[in-house]
């Protein structure tokens, strides 16, 4: 987690300092304001362009691997919601392997249905501008729409904590690995940062 996380800040302060303000600013293309950042950064260098194509396969591979990870990852939501049974009982069920396959497939079909719906009819029947324009939009729509969802799901995280304490502590000090203060300090902090998330997300 942290590596990933000095990998955003790391990502972020880089185009700041190569691009300036316009990096902040652009929100048309964030895909080829990443691989131009590179080429201008190591333009000299004989490289330069040689790393430049190491960045475009790495954008290339993320958005790849990314909505495979996310299907797995929200396929978890909709077991839980499962097991509830706030929905069919059957999207909660997992197969010989453990995996929760009913849920993947029902979240798939979604998804696919979706797109088609988004990319293949909605430009016909409105005047959303230009394909690229429109792609641009989905993405920044669902990656907010995601956020979201996991800002609220990680409240419960720290909400249960608070709950498991207070209904049985014995059993509570009993299984804890991390000392008191540092709970108390996450079910402070932990809340406070994901209602942050959501509301400069909505904004």
């Amino acid at each position: 987690t942290l590596i990933v996380l000095g990998a955003y800040i790391l990502t972020t302060l880089a185009l700041l300092i190569v691009v300036g303000q316009r990096a902040a600013a652009s929100t048309s293309n964030p895909a080829a304001l990443l691989i131009s950042t590179v080429d201008t950064a190591f333009g000299a260098n004989p490289f330069g362009k040689f790393l430049g194509s190491i960045t475009a396969l790495g954008i290339i591979g993320f958005f790849v691997i990314v909505p495979i990870v996310y299907n797995i990852a929200f396929a978890r939501l909709l077991l839980v919601a499962g097991i509830d049974q706030r929905l069919p009982v059957g999207i909660g069920k997992l197969n010989k392997q453990r995996v929760p396959a009913n849920a993947i497939h029902f979240q798939s079909t979604i998804t696919i249905l979706l797109t088609m719906i988004i990319f293949f009819i909605v430009p016909y029947v409105t005047h959303l501008g230009d394909a690229a324009a429109l792609a641009n939009e989905v993405y920044f729509v669902m990656q907010a729409a995601t956020t979201l969802v996991w800002a609220v799901s990680s409240i419960f995280f720290f909400v249960n904590l608070g709950i498991f304490y207070t209904r049985d502590r014995r059993s509570f000090h009993l299984h804890r690995i991390f000392p008191m203060p540092v709970l108390f300090i996450c079910s402070i902090v932990g809340p406070v940062a994901c209602f942050a998330a959501i509301v400069d997300t909505l904004l």
